[in-house]
């Protein structure tokens, strides 16, 4: 601490760097110091420093990165198995950061669900269904056939989808008893 600021206020003097507040000082410091210590920058990390964001893109990324660990815990385990605690340390999220853009672990939970549903209506709204000719109970096959095969590719979503269900089914037996 000591040695940087002496040695940085050398190498500034020599310059004739006026000095106008801490704040400038203290963003010398951490200058000089990144310079003299380059940290290893990869993926994400590097794209963040080297391009600006405004805070809505800031808070846009954060509410992504926060829905995808969301969706790798629910799509991995059960519903009653995910934790708020376990989404942030598994995938490096402050509890402050997810308690800032979400109220809780149900919160979280709908709107992957949310998100899936979605994904999965868009999907069969683009399928020529149901086809000329055919009988209600074929339509209904079908349609099964279809939503199983998009799930085929798309394991963590149909997790959340199964367990969405039975979440739903869970919350109307308990409603009714």
């Amino acid at each position: 601490g000591v040695g940087l600021a002496n040695q940085l206020f050398g190498s500034l003097a020599n310059q004739n760097v006026l000095f106008v507040g801490a704040g400038e000082m203290i963003e010398l410091c951490a200058a000089h110091f990144c310079a003299q210590h380059p940290k290893k920058v990869t993926g994400s990390q590097a794209e963040r420093r080297r391009t600006p964001m405004k805070q809505a893109q800031r808070q846009e990324r954060s509410r992504r990165e926060i829905l995808q660990a969301a969706m790798e815990e629910f799509g991995t385990y059960n519903y009653s198995d995910v934790t708020i605690d376990n989404i942030c340390s598994r995938h490096g999220i402050s509890k402050g950061m997810m308690y800032h853009y979400y109220s809780g672990k149900d919160d979280l939970f709908l709107l992957c669900a949310r998100e899936i549903f979605q994904a999965l209506k868009e999907h069969m709204d683009a399928l020529p269904f149901p086809a000329p000719g055919q009988t209600g109970p074929e339509a209904i096959r079908e349609l099964f056939r279809a939503r199983e095969a998009y799930f085929e590719t798309r394991p963590l979503e149909k997790h959340i989808f199964e367990n969405a269900r039975a979440h739903q089914v869970n919350e109307v037996i308990e409603a009714n008893t």
